[in-house]
């Protein structure tokens, strides 16, 4: 059984080695960032396929018309982005944690999908970020968060950071809650091994900025985690932490 995993891992990496090897440099030089954005998702859907991974999407009519909005998803595994690239419409931008960009050929790609990068640890930089994301939010852009900001090993859905929240109440776009279930166990942690197993996308309902008490970003933070909690297909890390130390203090 170990065996096989590891025949898959090295297939799967062989055949996503080859279509990246193809497929990045067709990203970069289509001309439009439309295009750019379609190619994107064919490519991922083919990686996909192309490894025997079966990828389901649910909801897909709940997204709201206009492209001004917020998708806020779980970020269990390196491979999240590729779930929603091939997952959703090719009209959503990312918003990715700015370490990816010391990559030079990760930063020229993601820069030609219309990608913005957020500093975590400089708050003056992360200022910048947000007013970024309130200007392209309000100019017609549907912006992806994953507001964890990052992941661990260990399974659980992490507490949600404030800055998508607040970019969503500033510009008065709603957010659209997503589950993704299946990506930690494809691509856990740093260890490199893919392992196959299928993966479901899970929209929720949009939630308007407006319906939460005080147009306050804390509030919508909560409301929207707790509809990814409910379609992440993992337990409350937060409780699982607080449990664990009462656990400790006995």
């Amino acid at each position: 059984m170990l065996a096989t995993g590891f025949v898959y891992s090295a297939y799967a990496w062989t055949v996503l080695g080859l279509i990246a090897l193809v497929g990045i440099p067709l990203i970069i030089v289509t001309p439009t960032l439309a295009w750019r954005r379609r190619l994107a998702r064919s490519i991922c859907r083919l990686m996909f396929l192309a490894c025997a991974v079966p990828l389901q999407v649910v909801g897909l009519d709940l997204l709201p018309e206009q492209s001004n909005y917020l998708v806020v998803a779980n970020h269990f595994s390196f491979a999240d982005g590729l779930i929603l690239t091939a997952a959703l419409p090719p009209r959503h931008g990312f918003m990715i944690k700015a370490e990816v960009a010391r990559n030079p050929v990760a930063r020229w790609l993601l820069l030609r999908l219309g990608c913005h990068f957020v500093e975590r640890f400089d708050k003056r930089k992360a200022a910048t970020a947000a007013r970024v994301a309130r200007k392209r939010a309000q100019s017609g852009d549907a912006l992806v968060f994953f507001a964890e900001g990052t992941f661990h090993d260990q399974p659980g859905l992490l507490p949600f950071h404030l800055g998508a929240f607040a970019t969503a109440v500033g510009a008065g776009i709603p957010v659209v809650p997503v589950g993704i279930r299946g990506n930690r166990t494809l691509l856990r942690g740093k260890t490199g091994r893919l392992r196959w197993t299928p993966i479901a996308v899970e929209i929720a309902t949009p939630i308007s900025a407006d319906s939460e008490p005080g147009r306050r970003a804390a509030r919508l933070r909560d409301a929207v985690r707790r509809e990814v909690l409910a379609r992440c297909g993992e337990a409350d890390a937060t409780i699982s932490a607080q449990s664990a130390d009462s656990a400790d203090s006995t």
